[in-house]
C-alpha cells in the first residue's frame, strides 16, 4: 500500500511537472531539539496534484459545510472580524499558556510550554475568510490562487520555525 501511495505521488508530480505547473504546496519545518543536530522537513507538492482528489474533496466539503458545527465556525468567524483586533483565549495550566488573538491581518496563537518553549502561530484573516466560504474544488482552487506567493501558516519558537505556502 505505502509503495502504491508513493508510487501515484511520484506520478503526479511528474505529470505536473511535465504539465508545466510551477505552483507547489511548500511546506518547510526546522526543529532544533536539545543537544542535537536540527531536523529539517521540506515537502514540495504540486497544486496540480490535488487535482486527483477533486471527488473526496468536493464530498468532504459538502459535508463538513452541511454541518452545524461549520454553520457556528462562520458565524463565530464573522463577529470576531466585525470586532476586530482583541484578545480572544487565555489558558493558564501551571507554566504553559496558550494566547489566541486577532491582529488587523493576523490570528495569532501564542504558546508557552515548559518543555518546548514559546511558539507562535500565525494565520492571515483572509485565509480564514477562504476557508470559511470554501464549498466545492473549484473554490478552493481559487484559494490556492488567491493566496499564491503568500504565507498560509508561520510557525516561529524557541525549538521549531516554519512555514506553509503556495509558490
Amino acid at each position: 500500500m505505502k509503495k502504491g501511495l508513493t508510487v501515484l505521488m511520484v506520478l503526479m508530480m511528474t505529470a505536473s511537472a511535465i504539465a508545466g505547473d510551477a505552483r507547489f504546496f511548500n511546506f518547510e519545518l526546522v526543529a532544533q531539539m536539545e543537544s542535537e543536530k536540527p531536523t529539517t522537513i521540506k515537502i514540495n507538492i504540486p497544486v496540480k496534484a490535488v487535482s486527483a482528489f477533486d471527488q473526496q474533496i468536493d464530498r468532504f466539503l459538502l459535508e463538513t459545510n452541511a454541518t452545524a458545527e461549520f454553520n457556528t465556525f462562520t458565524e463565530v468567524w464573522r463577529e470576531i472580524k466585525n470586532i476586530g483586533p482583541h484578545d480572544y483565549v487565555e489558558v493558564n495550566h501551571g507554566d504553559d499558556t496558550v494566547f489566541v488573538s486577532t491582529t488587523e491581518t493576523d490570528v495569532i496563537v501564542d504558546i508557552t510550554s515548559r518543555e518546548e518553549g514559546k511558539i507562535k502561530i500565525t494565520i492571515p484573516m483572509d485565509l480564514v475568510d477562504y476557508v470559511a466560504q470554501i464549498r466545492n474544488h473549484d473554490d478552493f482552487m481559487e484559494v490556492v490562487n488567491n493566496m499564491e506567493g503568500r504565507v498560509l501558516l508561520r510557525i516561529e519558537g524557541d525549538r521549531v520555525n516554519g512555514k506553509l505556502s503556495i509558490q
